[in-house]
């Protein structure tokens, strides 16, 4: 049986926060304008406090977003290397629009992929995730009865990911590099999916 991982979209799969902040710097024509170092908060506020976040979630249900936004190269890399020896399902939340336009871009890009899609108004602890791994920037969102939960830092330290209780089914990666490595040995060593063995 294939391991199965759900894996998060938003600034895991996709540069969403650099895509943002630039139509952020754009709008408020903010100078100098910040990058992907500067977010410290899921809702963009350390970006531009005054932000109205109604612009934001407008963004994101815009097809000039969706033509924006980019896949991480090593997610690609990495699915290619794991077709047969993992199941990929996307895990991921957004707005009804965002959503239907996440699954046409999936469609379009990687069509074989699984997709489920949690409207905001619901948690992803609420799924059921026993049956595998669960991958996502966003520590509460790792609050789940997956089998190991990786937290992806991106190589910043922000409110959501902070980890505020450590269990033994949780590994933080700080890049994209180090959730590669991770996977890869859990591809070739499946017994240490179970951080008991």
């Amino acid at each position: 049986m294939r391991q199965r991982i759900y894996i998060d979209i938003d600034d895991v799969i996709f540069n969403t926060s650099e895509v943002v902040i630039d139509y952020l710097n754009k709008i408020y024509q903010i100078n100098p304008p910040k990058t992907f170092q500067d977010v410290k908060d899921w809702n963009y506020r350390s970006i531009y406090r005054n932000r109205d976040f109604s612009l934001i979630e407008k963004y994101w249900e815009q097809e000039e977003f969706f033509n924006q936004v980019t896949v991480n190269p090593i997610f690609i890399d990495l699915y290619n290397k794991t077709k047969g020896k993992i199941e990929w399902i996307l895990f991921t939340t957004g707005t009804d629009l965002n959503l239907d336009l996440k699954i046409k871009y999936f469609a379009d890009l990687l069509p074989e992929l699984e997709l489920i899609c949690v409207p905001f108004s619901c948690k992803k602890s609420d799924y059921y995730l026993k049956d595998g791994i669960q991958i996502d920037d966003n520590y509460e969102n790792l609050c789940s009865n997956a089998q190991l939960k990786i937290l992806l830092k991106n190589g910043n330290e922000t409110t959501y990911n902070k980890v505020l209780n450590y269990h033994d089914d949780l590994y933080i990666c700080d890049t994209w590099d180090d959730l590669r490595d991770i996977i890869l040995f859990l591809v070739e060593h499946p017994e240490y999916k179970d951080k008991n063995f």
